[in-house]
């Protein structure tokens, strides 16, 4: 059977522009794979068994899917998952939920809400939502999946998952994650053409500055609010960390976006000077020869 790319879609993580991307790239033979209801997860066994049943199919996403990686008997299944700043992902929540005509709990209180108070909220009736959820999702099996906030256990498990997927990124470096999952899947799929797309942004403009998310966060948040998210989000950002690290790793053994290679061959050609500044250097010196001349 043909071999299946399977993308582990964390809400607001640019999957959606993942998604966009596989759809234009196989067609119908691109399929989501969800439960009816966003409270349910789907365990490796049922995505193993879906993969294997719609045997034509040559990509999947899922938001609900759970690790282990799926092993279908017979099928090379390339896995994709993208990570984020957790900090800048807590508006882009607010902003989906706000903007979006559904009648979801996050989505009514959004609407409802405004920023700050939203926050609060979700703080008090649903923390994982804002609360190192990507650890949360990276470790969460059937069993796990309903536990209100994961510890250091659960970031270990995590760390060990995203070393089994086949290209891990950041939304952060997202062409140069685009660039791996072509590299990864190539003798799979010699011809895939992945287009950069942008879909499903929250923010037309948003700025991925550390200080101006930060500023921006105190000045609607509070200093005491934006201070509990950093706390409640430190096992997100360390595995940020290893998401970047294992991004940059396997950039460099599949020889792709060389830093320090391309820094020194950019040192090493010469600089050569546009053909109008040439000239305009050459006739600044004409006043200054025939003054010598006259002096002569």
């Amino acid at each position: 059977m043909s071999p299946v790319i399977f993308h582990y879609h964390i809400f607001k993580n640019a999957g959606t522009s993942f998604n966009h991307s596989l759809q234009e790239a196989f067609g119908p033979d691109f399929l989501e794979y969800d439960p009816p209801t966003g409270c349910e997860v789907l365990s490796s066994e049922e995505v193993t068994d879906f993969i294997l049943r719609h045997h034509q199919v040559k990509a999947v996403s899922s938001h609900q899917a759970c690790f282990p990686i799926p092993q279908p008997a017979g099928r090379m299944v390339h896995t994709t998952l993208l990570l984020r700043d957790p900090i800048a992902r807590v508006r882009s929540i607010y902003l989906w939920e706000r903007n979006k005509n559904i009648d979801t709990p996050g989505a009514v209180k959004a609407k409802e809400l405004d920023f700050k108070e939203y926050v609060h909220w979700r703080l008090k009736t649903t923390p994982t939502m804002l609360c190192n959820y990507q650890v949360h999702y990276c470790s969460r099996t059937r069993e796990n999946a309903h536990k209100n906030l994961p510890g250091e256990a659960e970031f270990k498990l995590a760390c060990a998952n995203l070393d089994r997927v086949s290209a891990v990124g950041t939304v952060e470096s997202y062409q140069a994650w685009l660039s791996l999952v072509k590299a990864v899947v190539q003798t799979s799929f010699p011809d895939l053409n992945l287009m950069v797309a942008r879909k499903n942004v929250s923010e037309k403009k948003a700025s991925s500055d550390k200080v101006n998310i930060m500023s921006r966060l105190v000045e609607d948040l509070g200093h005491d609010l934006v201070a509990q998210l950093l706390a409640s989000n430190q096992l997100d950002m360390r595995l940020h960390q290893v998401a970047e690290a294992i991004l940059h790793r396997k950039l460099a053994e599949w020889n792709i976006d060389s830093t320090l290679q391309t820094t020194y061959e950019q040192a090493l050609r010469p600089a050569v000077l546009p053909e109008e500044k040439k000239t305009v250097k050459y006739f600044s010196f004409l006043p200054f020869l025939k003054f010598r001349k006259k002096e002569r």
